[in-house]
């Protein structure tokens, strides 16, 4: 070895040690070996404030009758129950901007705010880093309810919710229904209107009686399942998950599932709506038994209209996933 690497190796350990003896010395005193940056800049322990900020809080507040909901949320789970009067409360996060609320000519306006910090950076070493993380220990339950009395009509409905779950836990009548749902699961125990969207994107959908003019569903890594449907027109669109419904009165129906299983149970024979069925790697099953695939491709396909009818009123396709049909 030359004596000039020797000289470097040998100044190189000697920094180390002096360095690991001021850290030593730096903590005992006191300090702390870590840092983070954020959009407000770079913080450390010495000039972070260690308090948490306060929950936005509404008490249960009594609200006249109202003709629409316009809800946006990101993080809260929303509850919608029936009860005598009209009310809304909500807990949200602190740590979030602070969320729009309004009553106003009958609607009821609620947008949840977006979280303040973004583009975190953190660095440190050894232990005593409890402090940048003080403002997250808080405890984490937003939520949002809202009563509606039984028999209230609205106008309209919009709900959209990113992470939060959606649980509508009365018949919600609504000319015009709209709710999206991003991450969490959506309950609907039951609607009665004119039009119903609902979309979900990583939920699962657990529906009761849907009794209307038009519904349409999507679900796109979710199962989908109804208790009941009486609708004119249906249309449910399913990517990755099992469709699941029972089919009470219905004109139209159309389901396009790429892969999941479709299950219909039928109040009636098939006869009675008109099937056309069509699966391209799945197993079709009908009351009178298993359908055979075809020879060439390995498709499988059937249909049944009633007398009279040009085009079935219940249509369902698949790409990978069995079909099943039941009367009940």
């Amino acid at each position: 070895m030359n004596k000039w690497l020797k000289g470097t190796l040998i100044a190189s350990a000697a920094v180390t040690v002096a360095g690991a003896v001021l850290l030593g010395v730096g903590i005992a005193l006191g300090g702390s070996p870590f840092f983070y940056y954020d959009t407000d800049g770079l913080h450390v322990k010495e000039n972070t404030e260690e308090t948490a900020k306060q929950d936005y809080v509404l008490e249960s507040t009594k609200i006249g009758a109202l003709s629409s909901l316009e809800l946006d949320l990101q993080n809260a789970d929303l509850q919608i129950v029936s009860g005598d009067d009209w009310s809304v409360e909500y807990v949200l996060d602190g740590e979030c901007s602070q969320p729009v609320y309004s009553v106003e000519n009958g609607t009821l306006i609620l947008k949840e705010g977006s979280y303040l910090r973004t583009g975190y950076y953190r660095f440190g070493f050894g232990y005593g880093n409890g402090w940048m993380y003080d403002s997250e220990t808080m405890a984490r339950s937003p939520y949002v309810k809202i009563t509606v009395p039984e028999n209230a009509r609205l106008d309209s409905v919009n709900i959209s919710s990113g992470y939060g779950k959606i649980s509508i836990e009365k018949n919600l009548r609504a000319d015009s229904a709209v709710v999206y749902g991003e991450y969490g699961n959506i309950r609907l125990d039951g609607w009665t209107g004119d039009t119903l969207n609902v979309e979900t994107e990583y939920g699962d959908l657990a529906a009761g009686t849907l009794d209307g003019s038009e519904v349409t569903i999507r679900g796109a890594y979710g199962s989908l399942q109804i208790d009941s449907l009486k609708t004119d027109l249906a249309a449910i669109e399913s990517e990755y998950g099992d469709v699941t419904a029972d089919v009470d009165q219905a004109q139209s129906v159309d389901v396009d599932c790429s892969d999941g299983e479709v299950r219909l149970n039928l109040a009636g024979k098939l006869e009675d709506y008109g099937v056309s069925l069509y699966s391209e790697y799945g197993t079709i099953r009908v009351p009178q038994g298993t359908v055979e695939s075809d020879d060439y491709d390995g498709s499988s396909s059937f249909i049944r209209l009633a007398d009279g009818q040009d085009t079935a009123g219940i249509q369902i396709e698949t790409e990978y996933g069995d079909i099943r049909i039941r009367e009940k």
